[in-house]
C-alpha cells in the first residue's frame, strides 16, 4: 500500500497518518519487531504447550477413554508488548489480520474517494 499509495500525495499523507496511528498499538509493535526478526535473525518458533483434559464429554456423553490432551501455541516474549497477554498464535494473528483487514478496506475507500482507478 505504501508503494501504492506513492504517486499520489494525498494518499500518500493518508497512509502515513494511519499507519502512524497504527504503529502505536502494542500488537502492531510486536508483529513488527518479529518480522524484523525474521527477515535479519531468523524464525519466529511459537512455543508448543500441551494438557490435559479432565472429564471430556460430547453431548453430555463421556468420551472413550485414552488420551485426552490440548495443544497450544503461544508466542514467547509477547509479555513485553501485552502485559498479561497469554501469547495465543491464533487468536493474535486473528487480531493483527483484522486490523490490517480494516486498513485496506479504509485504504480502497480512500482511493475511490481519490478518484483513483
Amino acid at each position: 500500500m505504501q508503494k501504492e499509495s506513492a504517486d499520489n500525495r494525498e494518499l500518500s499523507a493518508w497512509y502515513e497518518e494511519q499507519m502512524s496511528r497504527l504503529r502505536q498499538l502494542p500488537i502492531m509493535k510486536f508483529f513488527n519487531d518479529k518480522r524484523t526478526h525474521s527477515i535479519h535473525k531468523g524464525v519466529v518458533k511459537p512455543i508448543k504447550q500441551e494438557g490435559p483434559i479432565w472429564d471430556y464429554k460430547v453431548n453430555g456423553i463421556p468420551a472413550p477413554p485414552g488420551r485426552r490432551s490440548i495443544v497450544f501455541w503461544r508466542f514467547d516474549g509477547v509479555e513485553d508488548y501485552m502485559p498479561g497477554d497469554s501469547g495465543g498464535v491464533f487468536r493474535l494473528c486473528e487480531e493483527y489480520f483484522k486490523i490490517l483487514r480494516g486498513l485496506v478496506a479504509e485504504w480502497l475507500g480512500k482511493r475511490k474517494e481519490l478518484g483513483i482507478v
